[in-house]
């Protein structure tokens, strides 16, 4: 995923009305197929932006979205079946780091296969 297609990814899933981190804080399930779309973008956007002095304000606004509402997600998946409530809640976790890892820039340790 080239970064246009993942700043893309990002500020939707973020910012858009079914956006896939919006539905995740609702407590609803966007689909793992959305999910790992997003990892990839915040992960293409990581390994694009790691060399550069600065992040983009809305990339960094993103980014520190999904690490601010980590607990919300994970608290609002009680609704959902307790297997796939505590697979989301792993992957808002994930998410969270992966966006870590997008705002440390090159001091972040990625692993770029999980």
């Amino acid at each position: 995923m080239d970064s246009t297609h993942a700043r893309e990814v990002l500020l939707n899933a973020v910012w858009e009305e079914a956006g896939t981190y919006i539905l995740l804080r609702l407590g609803e399930d966007p689909g793992g197929a959305r999910i790992v779309e997003l990892r990839q973008a915040l992960r293409a956007l990581a390994l694009h932006w790691r060399s550069q002095a600065s992040i983009p304000f809305d990339i960094a606004h993103a980014a520190a979205m999904i690490m601010h509402f980590e607990n919300e997600c994970r608290s609002n998946m009680q609704s959902l079946q307790a297997e796939r409530a505590a697979a989301l809640a792993s992957e808002c976790q994930n998410l969270a780091q992966d966006a870590f890892n997008l705002l440390c820039g090159p001091d972040a340790h990625m692993s770029m296969d999980g």
